[in-house]
């Protein structure tokens, strides 16, 4: 069970690191941010669009983020 929740973890705060850069990067502003639920704002409909597509497609390569095993 401990495991599981490790893997939950690592999921979620990776999650969150793919979600945060994104906006960083497509100059969004985190408003508010509750568990996996983000928040967002941006100041053009252009950079929503590419931030939603850089999200998208950040987990497209499993091997791009490693995992701890149990």
């Amino acid at each position: 069970m401990l495991c599981l929740f490790g893997f939950v973890l690592q999921a979620l705060v990776l999650h969150n690191q793919v979600v945060r850069q994104a906006a960083y990067d497509h100059v969004g502003s985190v408003l508010l941010q509750e568990g996996d639920s983000f928040l967002l704002a941006f100041h053009e409909p252009q950079d929503a669009v590419e931030f939603a597509l850089q999200v998208s497609t950040s987990g497209s390569d499993p091997m791009s983020h490693q995992m701890v095993s149990c």
